[in-house]
């Protein structure tokens, strides 16, 4: 255990309720995120000019929020510990 998770103290609920919106939001920007990374990989598909690293950067956006969605999820068995 860390320092930081011996010294958390409980969350209230409307504490809980305000990280599960920050959480909901985060969750809703990876979406979007996600699509157009789709959508740019079938305009390379059709020859436009979308480097693989440009997705891959997409993609590592996607996975760093989806990382920190969860550290702020107060219903993650991680975040409260």
């Amino acid at each position: 255990m860390t320092a930081r998770a011996e010294t958390v103290a409980p969350l209230s609920t409307e504490t809980r309720q305000h990280l599960a919106t920050h959480r909901d939001e985060l969750q809703e920007i990876i979406g979007v995120i996600l699509t157009e990374q789709d959508e740019l990989r079938a305009d390379a598909l059709l020859g436009l000019p979308v480097p693989l690293d440009t997705l891959r950067l997409i993609r590592d956006a996607a996975d760093l929020l989806h990382i920190a969605s969860r550290r702020i999820d107060p219903n993650d068995q991680e975040t409260t510990r």
